[in-house]
């Protein structure tokens, strides 16, 4: 049975509790298991037929190659990491005070499924969702960061509004930095020292003071427009309903 240096410890543990390894798959059940795991889908009829059909030793070598280039790969992994950076499309309880959808929140959501898809290094894949914009203002050859991805800074923007209470705001960004990336909790450190863990309340403070003293703003998606006489028509109207929304806001 064993096939792998690995596989030689596994036995002797089963062996230990009088177990034996279960028998092999056959290859119906190796390519459903194998696709739903890595695509989240089904296998085609088309790619079982394939499969079953192929007698080279790298049949299965192939079958998961061609899932590991997928799209569908980048889609089923993005959502463990999408969860982890706490996404989501809307930003729950903010009531009037502002939109309660988030402004092109799926442009986070694809870069997360490309740079699965493009196999981007976990290091770079974690720094570019912290800091993104100071990677981009280097410039340099190595750091290999391209204007889209700015993307991946919707890492820290896309949490939870609290009514607009910005403490609270960098407090959840804080807390997704350091668990989604460390497995550590420093939310304790906001009013004392971390009982358990070695994070005083300075440190705490000194993190958010990097986050207070950072802008927020939204990019366009697509190139400036052309400043046509229908465009500045447009900018103008816009710009009257916008103060008409912010008279109103200020009234209330």
């Amino acid at each position: 049975w064993p096939q792998t240096a690995i596989d030689h410890f596994i036995l002797a543990k089963l062996e230990e509790k009088w177990l034996q390894p279960s028998p092999p798959a056959d290859n119906r059940t190796l390519i459903r298991r194998a696709t739903y795991d890595l695509t989240g889908l089904p296998p085609t009829p088309e790619a079982v037929a394939a499969f079953l059909t192929d007698k080279s030793p790298k049949a299965f070598e192939t079958v998961v190659n061609r899932l590991l280039v997928s799209p569908r790969y980048g889609e089923r992994w993005g959502r463990h990491w999408l969860d982890v950076a706490r996404y989501s499309d809307t930003k729950g309880y903010v009531y009037d005070r502002e939109e309660k959808r988030f402004v092109h929140s799926e442009a986070y959501r694809d870069w997360v499924i490309r740079a699965l898809n493009e196999d981007m290094p976990y290091d770079q894949f974690l720094r570019l969702q912290i800091a993104a914009d100071q990677l981009l203002r280097m410039r340099s050859a190595e750091c290999g960061v391209r204007n889209e991805d700015l993307a991946a800074m919707g890492f820290l923007t896309l949490g939870r509004r609290f009514l607009g209470v910005v403490h609270d705001i960098i407090d959840d960004r804080l807390d997704v930095v350091m668990r989604g990336t460390q497995a550590l909790t420093i939310g304790c450190a906001r009013c004392h020292d971390h009982k358990f863990d070695p994070i005083p309340t300075q440190d705490y403070y000194s993190l958010y003071g990097v986050f207070y003293n950072s802008a927020e703003k939204t990019l366009p998606l697509v190139p400036q427009p052309e400043r046509t006489r229908d465009y500045l028509a447009y900018e103008e109207e816009l710009k009257k309903r916008a103060e008409k929304l912010d008279q109103t806001f200020q009234k209330k």
